[in-house]
């Protein structure tokens, strides 16, 4: 599925990721979920530490990017 990091700048990039969300005292959020993207953009997601994640239905979560293990994955904030 894709969707959009939007970074600090407004500035928006796909990714596509099967992201899975959990429930956290009665609210939700994304569950470490791996993605795939532009690394360039992704680095940037990196340096940035907290970015917003639109869905493609357009809702935004509050996110962070980071790589384990050589691979990317996004993490709810």
């Amino acid at each position: 599925m894709t969707w959009q990091i939007v970074l600090k700048d407004g500035s928006r990039h796909e990714v596509s990721g099967d992201i899975h969300f959990e429930s956290v005292r009665g609210s939700k959020r994304i569950y470490p979920s791996p993605i795939g993207g532009d690394s360039d953009i992704l680095v940037r997601a990196v340096e940035q530490h907290d970015v917003v994640l639109e869905s493609p239905h357009g809702h935004h979560y509050k996110a962070a990017v980071e790589m384990v293990d050589g691979k990317w994955r996004v993490v709810g904030l």
